[in-house]
């Protein structure tokens, strides 16, 4: 999930708009930057793109190592 501080949109990355290689924030139409100050990951969201569910995704340290995702 990520935050446009400025308007306070907050949506999954995919929803940003991407207008050339930008992204632009859908809310206020201003375009954003990854390393921009005002837009900020604020949590994390699995998203099926097929049948568009949103699902809490687990964290793991383990065989597969640290920051694996594991959607069980």
């Amino acid at each position: 999930m990520f935050e446009h501080e400025a308007c306070g949109f907050v949506d999954v990355a995919a929803v940003f708009e991407t207008v050339g290689h930008r992204l632009c924030c859908p809310k206020c139409d201003e375009r954003v930057e990854p390393d921009d100050e005002e837009f900020c990951c604020v949590g994390f969201l699995g998203h099926c793109a097929e049948c568009d569910a949103r699902f809490d995704v687990g964290w793991l340290v383990g065989s597969r190592g640290a920051g694996s995702v594991d959607t069980n």
